[in-house]
């Protein structure tokens, strides 16, 4: 079942994906002068530390079981770089924005693909439309499944969304980022070898008898985000 997020979860993930940042930019500066002296490693421990309290406390319950034990690896990672262990201080400071960075690609990743509380069926339907602007309406009845002259109706639905659309939603929230319109509609038509030789539109229409596939394809869009996975 896809989880939707609240507005006041949505503002959690924004200010703990700002914080992040400005940790990441800390350490970049100090790393920048060639040296981090006690005192500037000393700052950055105390805000790592908080960091690490409130990424776990704050965001580790938002995500799903497997993101969540990804975000506390990577937080004891961050939290045990032992800055008197040889490394130099450039590499010590890659090693720790590598590991924020993936947090906040989780992060991010909840964001884009966590529908918003309250969504219906016209309104999913009206934000993957202007989503994808050049989306025909052949296509966009392809995705949903569904007749293309039943699509004037689904437009004005006030209903919830079916479990088909809820995860067509996350899907396109998520492949946006790195393909053209043409590119997110190709992309449910190509076979991949992550799912043996299936396309993604196959698993679409079998969602209704097998619901664990929603994993599946949220995860390969994930990957599609960084890679054009084949």
């Amino acid at each position: 079942m896809t989880a939707t997020l609240d507005e006041l979860q949505r503002t959690s993930l924004r200010d703990a994906d700002d914080r992040i940042a400005r940790w990441q930019e800390s350490l970049e500066q100090a790393a920048e002068h060639g040296a981090i002296d006690d005192e500037q490693r000393e700052r950055l421990r105390r805000t790592l530390r908080e960091l690490v309290r409130s990424l776990n406390e704050g965001v580790a319950p938002l995500v799903d079981p497997e993101g969540a034990s990804e975000i506390r690896d990577r937080l004891v990672r961050l939290a045990t770089i032992d800055p008197d262990g040889g490394d130099g201080p450039l590499d010590l400071a890659d090693r720790a924005l590598m590991e924020a960075e993936a947090i906040r690609h989780i992060v991010r990743d909840l964001l884009d693909g966590a529908p918003p509380a309250g969504l219906t069926t016209a309104s999913a339907v009206a934000q993957i439309e202007g989503w994808l602007p050049r989306l025909g309406v052949t296509d966009l009845a392809a995705l949903l499944g569904v007749d293309r002259r039943t699509i004037p109706r689904i437009r004005r639905a006030a209903t919830s969304p079916d479990a088909r659309l809820m995860v067509l939603w996350r899907l396109i929230a998520l492949l946006r980022h790195s393909w053209t319109d043409e590119g997110v509609v190709a992309w449910f038509d190509r076979p991949r070898q992550a799912l043996n030789g299936r396309t993604p539109a196959e698993l679409l229409d079998r969602l209704a008898d097998e619901p664990e596939l929603e994993r599946t394809l949220i995860d390969l869009a994930r990957r599609g985000r960084t890679q054009r996975a084949a």
